[in-house]
């Protein structure tokens, strides 16, 4: 079964950048790549015409999109049209792409996200966050001002269960085929295990498996404002891919715990890939289906 990058647009010039990066990465991995748009109809709802009126908005909208992604494969001018398709839905942008999130051809998310220099479209700023947290696969997201260029370093910025065995396998796996170096950054809180011991796992996991030629540094980070020392860390190493691990919270675990995936989402100044623990398209279903090495240049 053909495998799609999923694109979610608000035709704005950080979605523009997000749907060449993905298509730049769909013709290395050999995938598809789906924009996608939803819209809400500001109608009323005792009108007999609803129907009518909803059909001809999404006809509308459907047609922008086509449009759109016509000029997006012009300029970049090396994919098919038959790998790229187009879908307009009506409902919550956020609730759409979740939902496509659980179809199995759907391995990605690719989506446009702020980054240190400038603002996303109102749309992509809305939804990023909330799609970023609550997929049910990975979700790569774009800073506005990002560039495809070859992976040499790439941060897995771990916290809480992000150190779980599977993981960090994952993480190593993903980073490997890359051929990159893996920079472990672990956000420490007073809470979590004493440092030694998150080293001694970070270094018993990352020995256990088959990574004996993996290049891999591991760091701590303990302070207070930790999107600031990550981003930090980015620039004096040169990352190229921040990869974060969360999970699907409940209810109250969103009003009493604070997200760094949310932070990240906000902040990053890199492509970030977000990856959930309970992902049902797990970061290893995307690797076996990707035709190795993947070179990203």
């Amino acid at each position: 079964m053909k495998k799609w990058y999923l694109v979610p647009t608000d035709f704005s010039a950080a979605a523009r950048n997000a749907a060449l990066y993905a298509m730049n990465l769909a013709q290395q991995s050999r995938h598809g790549v789906h924009f996608f748009y939803a819209f809400q109809p500001d109608l009323d709802v005792q009108s007999p015409f609803l129907y009518d009126s909803m059909a001809k908005l999404q006809e509308m909208w459907m047609e922008k999109l086509e449009t759109w992604s016509n000029e997006i494969l012009a300029e970049h001018g090396r994919m098919n049209r038959d790998d790229i398709r187009n879908e307009v839905s009506i409902g919550f942008a956020a609730e759409e792409i979740i939902r496509l999130s659980q179809e199995d051809e759907n391995c990605m998310i690719i989506m446009g996200a702020k980054g240190e220099g400038g603002m996303v479209g109102t749309w992509l700023g809305t939804v990023s966050a909330k799609v970023a947290q609550e997929a049910y696969c990975p979700v790569w997201l774009v800073p506005v001002d990002a560039r495809i260029k070859p992976m040499r370093n790439i941060l897995y910025a771990s916290s809480g269960d992000a150190i779980a065995e599977e993981m960090i396998h994952q993480v190593v796996r993903f980073t490997r085929r890359m051929e990159a170096t893996l920079h472990f950054v672990h956000i420490h809180n007073a809470q979590g295990a004493p440092e030694d011991k998150i080293i001694e796992k970070i270094f018993e996991t990352l020995g256990a498996g088959a990574f004996g030629d993996l290049s891999y540094i591991v760091e701590m980070i303990n302070g207070q404002d930790i999107i600031q020392e990550l981003n930090e860390y980015v620039v004096r190493n040169e990352v190229d891919l921040v990869i974060s691990v969360t999970h699907h919270k409940s209810f109250w675990e969103k009003l009493v715990k604070h997200s760094i995936t949310k932070d990240l989402t906000i902040h990053a100044s890199v492509p970030t890939l977000i990856v959930h623990k309970d992902d049902e398209q797990t970061l290893n279903a995307y690797i076996d289906t990707v035709p190795w090495p993947l070179v990203i240049s």
